[in-house]
């Protein structure tokens, strides 16, 4: 099989070479076109053609010969939705009149139109599968074969078609079952159309877990037709050197998005399991890389299964993620740093803290990155209490922007600056910069487990290294943390050395809170008390610093927002060379509070004590 890629520049440039008559027809100036505009032209009335729709077509397939699994269960919640007509779908949210379909109105974003014409959201409609729903979602099927059976911009973008190509496929079951041989024919005869396309312009898809969907697409098209073998080798060398260069050697997806991440490993979950029922051999690179992406899943989890927010992540669904992890045979391997992805994760008994420690790589798919290096979460149980914001992928571009920043997450944030700096409405452009050198390190203790993480962000505005030191104790009935800013020397461009500023910036140490948290401060605004659902009371405090109540929002499903508390304690930024600001906190377990001082370093006394322990311990042997 030649190489699709060169097969399509052949093509194009066949038809380019009669540019004059293409121009003629579409009645373009040729003098008044930037160059890139009349390719551009070109290449869209090349798609559009019957020349290359006869390209795309081929036998018509007798029958389906596996359906792969959704590891993505449905919700009866957002089906209802939809049933009444409500779209809330990436990009915002759109309300259609009875017998509307989505992609007949004006949509409220490019964004939002690409996830209709996806079909992602069908599964949601199968739910439960009466006859209705099912003559509903056929109906629908049968619709958008009827007015996108060619090519369309955005119908037809090679990321959306391979989105949709998976979706079809897995609701095939209920979908296909029982249908008329000639509707079924129909759909599988566009699925291999659209796999043909995906082949030949696979090349102009934007870098990032869409080329993996894309490849992951041709590879069940393959397994699932006789007459879409022809795309296996292509597939599978596509699949294999996306993953090399998308999956990080800890398993970790390079967008560091626990949703996204785990949304891939969905996808490769699928592939590998149509392979087994096809009695085909799974690739030893495609096992190993599932095997690594199950165990960064279980370092995204809370202790209620679902996972945490970075980077525009969402929970999830915990029966999705019990699904995936089902068949892990190192459930017990309990996994807690990702250094090449960036993150990881102190546990004691029920106790849980995940933290970002990320740096900035430029050029690098991250879409939805946030500026949240240095940022934690803290769960007790399956109670979450410290979380950051969350992600508005169906609000409006302004939340986008206010969720990415600084604030929004649980770390240290600067006057109104980030850590990293992104474009105002940005919507899917990656940060401009951020953290370049982080370093973190993990400490395993008798009495108690620490992270030691330090990040650069905020260097270039205002000379200062942020370190963070979270110890988690034995039993987990204790969360302290030291936050430190560190001041660098300056120096002008001549390379001398600035005299240090007079002015004082002001720093701020967030903790969002979960919605379902009851929080009240103390009398003297020096601590707070924190319910949980189930009656477990913490308390936190800061030594010597003002703890200031302040409302935040809560995005766990990106959908809802929701209104909740944060605690924020307030601090300054040093301005002396050399100068260390320090801030101490502690969350504690208000049944097992503890007795040392907090203005000590909270790792010296629990190793003080501790050691104390072991003289006595020996003594008594003695």
């Amino acid at each position: 099989m030649t190489d699709v890629a060169a097969s399509e520049h052949l093509g194009v440039a066949s038809d380019e070479a009669k540019s004059g008559a293409v121009l003629a027809r579409l009645k373009l100036p040729v003098s008044s076109l930037d160059p890139r505009d009349v390719r551009a032209r070109l290449r869209r009335a090349y798609l559009g053609s019957r020349r290359y729709a006869n390209r795309l077509s081929g036998p018509v397939p007798e029958r389906v010969l596996a359906f792969p699994r959704n590891f993505r269960s449905g919700s009866l919640k957002i089906a209802e939705q939809l049933e009444a007509g409500r779209y809330a779908l990436q990009g915002g949210v759109k309300t259609m009149a009875p017998g509307e379909m989505p992609w007949s109105v004006t949509p409220p974003s490019q964004a939002w139109m690409e996830s209709v014409h996806s079909f992602e959201w069908i599964r949601h409609m199968l739910v439960k599968t009466d006859p209705e729903k099912l003559k509903s979602v056929r109906g629908m099927i049968s619709a958008w074969l009827e007015t996108y059976d060619r090519w369309d911009e955005i119908a037809w973008d090679p990321h959306v078609a391979a989105r949709r190509i998976v979706s079809w496929l897995q609701c095939g079951r209920d979908v296909f079952g029982d249908a008329e041989a000639g509707w079924a024919e129909s759909v599988s005869d566009s699925i291999l159309c659209q796999a043909r396309h995906i082949a030949l312009a696979r090349s102009r898809i934007r870098p990032g877990a869409a080329r993996i969907t894309s490849a992951v697409s041709l590879c069940l098209v393959s397994a699932c037709f006789a007459e879409g073998r022809a795309l296996r080798r292509t597939g599978m060398r596509y699949l294999r050197r996306e993953l090399d260069q998308q999956i990080h050697s800890d398993g970790g997806h390079v967008s560091r998005n626990p949703s996204l991440h785990t949304a891939v490993l969905c996808d490769l979950l699928a592939l590998a399991e149509v392979l087994c029922v096809r009695g085909e051999r799974i690739p030893s690179w495609l096992t190993s890389t599932i095997h690594r992406m199950k165990r960064v899943v279980r370092l995204f989890q809370h202790g209620d299964g679902r996972l945490a927010l970075f980077n525009g992540g969402e929970e999830g669904q915990n029966v999705v993620l019990n699904l995936v992890l089902s068949t892990d045979r190192d459930r017990k391997d309990l996994f807690l740093s990702a250094d090449a992805t960036g993150f990881h994760k102190l546990t004691q008994n029920r106790a849980s803290v995940i933290a970002d420690c990320g740096r900035f790589r430029p050029g690098q798919p991250d879409a939805l990155g946030h500026a949240g290096c240095g940022s934690f979460e803290f769960s007790s149980g399956p109670h979450r209490i410290v979380v950051n914001c969350g992600a508005a992928l169906v609000q409006a571009s302004a939340w986008q922007d206010l969720l990415r920043s600084t604030a929004a997450h649980s770390t240290v944030s600067i006057a109104d600056r980030s850590s990293a700096v992104f474009e105002v409405g940005s919507g899917e452009i990656p940060a401009i910069t951020g953290p370049s050198e982080v370093s973190a390190r993990q400490e395993k203790h008798a009495d108690y487990s620490i992270l030691r993480l330090s990040h650069d962000g905020y260097e270039p505005t205002f000379h200062v290294t942020h370190r963070r030191d979270l110890t988690l104790a034995k039993e987990g009935f204790e969360l302290s943390g030291k936050d430190s800013l560190e001041c660098l020397a300056k120096t002008r461009v001549d390379g001398k050395k600035q005299p240090p500023s007079t002015s004082q910036t002001v720093c701020f140490v967030r903790f969002h809170l979960h919605p379902e948290i009851r929080v009240n401060l103390a009398r003297d605004e020096k601590s707070a008390i924190l319910m949980l659902p189930n009656g477990e009371g913490w308390r936190f405090r800061a030594d010597n610093n003002k703890v200031l109540l302040d409302d935040s929002i809560y995005l766990g499903d990106s959908a809802h927002l929701k209104k909740t508390k944060q605690l924020v304690v307030q601090g300054v930024v040093p301005v002396q060379p050399g100068a260390i600001n320090t801030i101490d906190w502690c969350f504690v377990r208000m049944d097992n509070e503890p007795t040392l001082p907090l203005s000590s370093s909270k790792s010296d006394a629990l190793a003080k004590r501790s050691a104390k322990s072991d003289a006595a311990g020996d003594e008594a042997g003695s």
